[in-house]
């Protein structure tokens, strides 16, 4: 795979942890989390594949822009290929 993609999925699942649903259907965030991101009263919460990512809205609000302004150069580094040039 690559090397970058090998880095990405790390920063990504390195933190993850199993939970189960309660008898509500409500999954606990765990204290040390909740202390380590910041997390408030309201959070974003992503799906990404079989698991859910929770962000307080300030941090994702800052990860999607940049990952918006950088989009295609960085699907092309992941995926090896070669970021669209614009029209002269």
């Amino acid at each position: 795979m690559n090397p970058l993609a090998d880095q990405v999925f790390h920063l990504f699942y390195n933190k993850s942890v199993a939970q189960q649903l309660d008898s509500q259907s409500r999954v606990r965030i765990p204290s040390e989390m909740i202390e380590e991101l910041g997390l408030g009263r309201k959070v974003f919460v992503t799906g990404q594949k079989d698991y859910m990512e929770i962000w307080p809205p300030e941090k994702w609000r800052e990860a999607e822009e940049k990952f918006t302004a950088n989009y295609e150069k960085t699907l092309a580094e992941l995926f090896g290929g070669r970021p669209k040039q614009a029209d002269a």
